[in-house]
């Protein structure tokens, strides 16, 4: 399984959110699937196994596949450093307790819930992604933070160096 950024915060009885650091570099990238299934494999193979043991290992690997899928991204971002915040529920049943909120963006209905978060701990760089208007972006940013009582280095704040996908008209 990734490696915890932080210890999980739990949201209520039955869900957590854990926090993970990106992985951009392929042989990292191996080296935690192998991992996962190396421990999968040993408990497998352990003596004294019972059948629901066995679903638990393999509940285990899945989770460790489906959390790398989110934490994995091309080692040309690397620059980013990113984190990210993944939203566990402990049970498979639905928790009507949750505020779930929905955005629009670009045409697709997209579930959030929000969560209080002490950003002043875990900000500590902000790298603006390549867009059209990215003066104005991080003169928003920069607004956002100081509202939000965030202080952050000028030097810290900066815009990517990877370029803009431009749309071909064929």
């Amino acid at each position: 399984m990734p490696k915890k950024l932080f210890s999980s915060m739990q949201v209520n009885d039955n869900n957590i959110i854990n926090i993970y650091k990106c992985i951009y570099k392929e042989a990292e990238k191996e080296a935690h699937i192998l991992d996962s299934i190396t421990k999968a494999e040993k408990a497998l193979n352990a003596k004294a196994f019972e059948h629901k043991q066995k679903e638990f290992v393999l509940e285990f690997l899945e989770e460790c596949l489906y959390i790398s899928s989110i934490i994995f991204k091309n080692e040309k971002f690397s620059n980013e450093q990113e984190i990210r915040l993944i939203f566990e529920q402990k049970e498979s049943n639905f928790d009507s307790k949750l505020n779930i909120q929905y955005r629009l963006n670009n045409g697709i209905m997209i579930p959030y819930i929000e969560i209080d978060v002490n950003m002043k701990d875990i900000i500590s760089s902000i790298t603006i992604g390549p867009g059209n208007q990215e003066d104005i972006v991080l003169v928003g940013a920069q607004e956002f933070l100081i509202k939000n009582g965030i202080y952050i280095k000028s030097e810290n704040i900066q815009s990517s160096i990877i370029p803009l996908r431009k749309a071909w008209n064929l």
